[in-house]
C-alpha cells in the first residue's frame, strides 16, 4: 500500500513538473522564422545558381503577410489576414486554417512542427502541421507582433503593452515592461543572441526608443540604448555577439552589453533590418531606393546599388556572399559581394513582405495581391574566372610613396570582367586594365596616401556571366604595403559611382568624400570636374565651365578625418554621348596655395548605346 501510495505521488509530481517546460526550439529547416534565425542575419545556409527561372506560383485569397516560412518537410506556410496557408515543396495545395482574428504576421515553426502565430487583438495561436489548433490564447493586449522561439522553446510575443514569455503548451511564463512599467509598446519582434540574451526595441516614455537586453528569465541585463522614437525595426545580432540596431536614417553597431561601437547613416530612412552575409559585409536598404553594404569592422560604404522606390524589405544572402534585394516595385535583384548587379526578375506585383530561401536556394516571396512566387535557378554553363599572381608595388614604403596594385583575370569563356575590384584595408578600389587582352590581362589601381603600418588588401572579380571569384579565397587577405612615416601626409578626395556602364536617359549621381590622414586640421578648396571620352576637355562643376571654379572653397578638414559622402552631381545622361569611355575627376588644393595640387582623382565610367 505504502507503495502504491508512493509511486502515485511521483507520478503527479512528474506531472507537475512537466507542466509549463520547454523543450522544442525553433525548427531545424530552410527557413524556419523571418530573416532564417534567431539572430535575424537573413543569412542562408544555401546557395543558389546563376539564372532566376519561376518554379512555381500559387494563388491565396488575399495579400501575404510577413515572411513566408519553410518548415520541416520543406513545406512552405505563410499568412493572409484571416488564414494560414501550408503549401508542398512543389506549390500545391496542402491545407488553409481560418483564424478567429486577423494575422498580423508570417508563422514561426519549432522542432515539432508547431506554429505559432499572432494574431489582431491580442489572440495567440499554436498550431500542428495538420492545421489543427492546438491552443489559442487571448493575452490581454490590443496588438500583438511576430513571434519569436528561443533556445530553451520559450515563444516570445510583442504587444503594445509588453513582452510576452509562453512555453510551448500556452502556459504564460512572464510578461515585462520593465521595472516600473517604463516600457510599452514592443512593435516588432526580438533577436535572441546564442547566449539566450533577448533584443527587443519598445517605447521608453512619450518621446523615446529603448533597446532593450533581457535575460530568458526577464533580467534586464544592461542599461537601455535609448535614441530618439521612430518606427521600431528588429535588431540583428552577428557571430560575436555584435547587434545592429535600426534607428530611422542611422543604424549602430552596439556591443553586446548595449554601449555604442560605430554608426553609420544613410539617405532617407531604413525601413527593414539590417542583413548579414558571409563576406563580412553589413546591408540595409532605405526609403530612397538604395541598398548599401558597409563593413562590419567601421563605417564605411563598400558600395551602393540603386533598386528604386521605397525599399521596406530586408535583403537575404546565399552561402557564399551574393546579396538578393526586393524593391516595392516586385522587382528582385541578386548582387555579387561586390554589389555588381548579375541578374534582374520582375515579379508583376507588388513586394510587401519579406522573402525566405528555400533549400535550393530558390526565393520564396508573397505578394499584396495573395500570390506566392517560389524562383528557382538554373545552371548556365558559365565558367568562372580565375585570379593570380596579387601583389602590390613598392611593398615598404612611405606615406608619401604611390602603391600600385595588380591582379592577372583570366576567363574560360573569353569574357571581359564586369569590374575587377581590390579592397584595402575597408575601401573597395575599381581596378583598370592595363595590359594582355580584356578576358586574359592584368589590371591595376595605384593609390597614395596611405596611414603609417601595415595594410591588407585583397582582389575580386565578375565576369559578364554573373560568375564572381574572390582572390585570396574564404576569408584570407594579403599583408601589404608597409608604410613608414614620412614628412607630409596630405588629404584626399575620392568619388564614387554607383555602376560603371551607362545608357542614354540613365540617371548618372557621383558622390565625393575626402580624407584627411595627418593629426593636423587642413583647409582646401575642392574642384570636380568632367573630362571627354578623348582626355582632353574639362568642364568643371557644377555649371560645366571651361574655368576651374572650386565647388567648395576654404573646406575644414579636421584631423584624422573621413568626411561624409556628399551628392556632387545629378543628372540625365544625354543623348548624343558617344560609345566611349568618360571620367569625372576630383582634386583638392590648399586653400592658402591653390596652385599646388594635394590629389587627383579619376573616375571613369562608360556609355554604351
Amino acid at each position: 500500500m505504502a507503495h502504491r501510495i508512493l509511486a502515485a505521488m511521483a507520478l503527479i509530481i512528474l506531472g507537475l513538473l512537466s507542466v509549463g517546460t520547454c523543450h522544442a526550439q525553433l525548427a531545424d529547416t530552410a527557413w524556419p522564422c523571418a530573416q532564417q534565425n534567431l539572430q535575424r542575419t537573413g543569412i542562408s545556409p544555401y546557395t543558389r545558381g546563376d539564372t532566376p527561372v519561376l518554379n512555381w506560383t500559387y494563388q491565396a485569397s488575399d495579400k501575404v503577410l510577413g515572411t513566408p516560412i519553410v518548415g520541416r518537410d520543406n513545406n512552405i506556410y505563410f499568412a493572409t489576414p484571416m488564414f494560414l496557408y501550408a503549401l508542398n515543396p512543389d506549390g500545391s495545395f496542402k491545407w488553409k486554417g481560418q483564424l478567429l482574428t486577423d494575422a498580423d504576421a508570417g508563422p514561426v515553426q519549432d522542432q515539432n512542427g508547431n506554429l505559432y502565430l499572432a494574431g489582431s487583438n491580442g489572440v495567440v495561436y499554436s498550431i500542428d502541421e495538420s492545421s489543427s489548433v492546438d491552443w489559442e490564447e487571448n493575452i490581454d493586449a490590443n496588438s500583438t507582433f511576430a513571434p519569436t522561439i528561443g533556445p530553451d522553446g520559450t515563444i516570445y510575443f510583442g504587444t503594445d503593452r509588453y513582452l510576452l514569455a509562453m512555453y510551448p503548451d500556452g502556459v504564460l511564463k512572464w510578461n515585462f515592461s520593465g521595472s516600473s512599467g517604463q516600457y510599452k509598446n514592443f512593435a516588432a519582434s526580438p533577436a535572441i543572441a546564442e547566449d539566450g540574451t533577448i533584443y527587443c526595441t519598445c517605447e521608453h516614455g512619450d518621446w523615446q526608443m529603448a533597446l532593450v537586453a533581457l535575460s530568458p528569465d526577464k533580467v534586464e541585463l544592461h542599461s537601455p540604448f535609448l535614441t530618439t522614437k521612430v518606427k521600431q525595426i528588429t535588431p540583428t545580432i552577428a557571430d560575436d555577439g555584435t547587434v545592429y540596431h535600426v534607428v530611422g536614417s542611422f543604424f549602430y553597431t552596439l556591443n553586446s552589453d548595449l554601449t555604442e561601437r560605430w554608426k553609420a547613416s544613410v539617405n532617407g530612412s531604413i525601413n527593414s533590418s539590417i542583413a548579414l552575409t558571409k563576406r563580412g559585409s553589413v546591408i540595409a536598404t532605405c526609403s530612397d531606393g538604395k541598398v548599401s553594404s558597409f563593413d562590419e569592422a567601421g563605417p564605411i560604404n563598400r558600395w551602393t546599388h540603386q533598386l528604386g522606390g521605397n525599399v521596406i524589405t530586408s535583403p537575404v544572402s546565399d552561402t557564399n556572399g551574393y546579396i538578393y534585394c526586393a524593391g516595392p516595385d516586385g522587382s528582385i535583384d541578386a548582387l555579387t559581394p561586390d554589389g555588381i548587379e548579375i541578374w534582374h526578375y520582375n515579379t508583376g506585383g507588388i513586394i510587401d513582405s519579406q522573402m525566405a530561401m528555400g533549400p535550393n536556394g530558390e526565393i520564396i516571396v508573397g505578394l499584396t495581391d495573395g500570390r506566392v512566387l517560389s524562383i528557382g535557378s538554373r545552371a548556365s554553363g558559365n565558367q568562372p574566372p580565375t585570379l593570380s599572381s596579387g601583389s602590390v608595388w613598392p611593398a615598404v614604403g612611405s606615406t608619401e610613396s604611390e602603391y600600385h596594385f595588380t591582379i592577372d583575370y583570366y576567363d574560360p569563356d573569353g569574357e571581359a570582367p564586369l569590374a575587377v575590384n581590390c579592397q584595402i584595408d575597408f575601401l573597395q578600389f575599381v581596378m583598370d586594365f592595363e595590359s594582355g587582352t580584356a578576358d586574359h590581362g592584368t589590371y591595376g589601381v595605384r593609390v597614395k596616401r596611405f596611414d603609417e603600418g601595415t595594410h591588407e588588401f585583397h582582389f575580386s572579380a565578375t565576369d559578364s556571366g554573373g560568375a564572381w571569384v574572390r582572390y585570396p579565397a574564404g576569408d584570407e587577405r594579403f599583408q601589404g604595403p608597409e608604410v613608414q612615416g614620412g614628412s607630409v601626409i596630405e588629404p584626399e578626395v575620392f568619388l564614387v559611382l554607383e555602376k560603371d556602364t551607362y545608357r542614354a536617359g540613365d540617371t548618372l549621381n557621383l558622390y565625393a568624400y575626402a580624407r584627411n590622414q595627418a593629426d593636423t586640421p587642413t583647409f582646401v578648396d575642392a574642384y570636380f570636374a568632367f573630362q571627354w571620352w578623348d582626355g582632353s576637355t574639362l568642364f568643371f562643376l557644377p555649371t560645366f565651365s571651361l574655368e576651374p571654379t572650386p565647388m567648395a572653397s576654404g573646406m575644414l578638414l579636421g584631423a584624422d578625418q573621413v568626411t561624409d559622402m556628399v551628392l556632387i552631381l545629378s543628372m540625365p545622361v544625354p543623348d548624343g554621348l558617344m560609345d566611349a569611355n568618360y571620367a569625372f575627376l576630383g582634386a583638392l588644393t590648399p586653400y592658402d596655395n591653390p596652385g599646388y595640387i594635394y590629389s587627383l582623382t579619376r573616375k571613369y565610367w562608360r556609355v554604351v548605346k
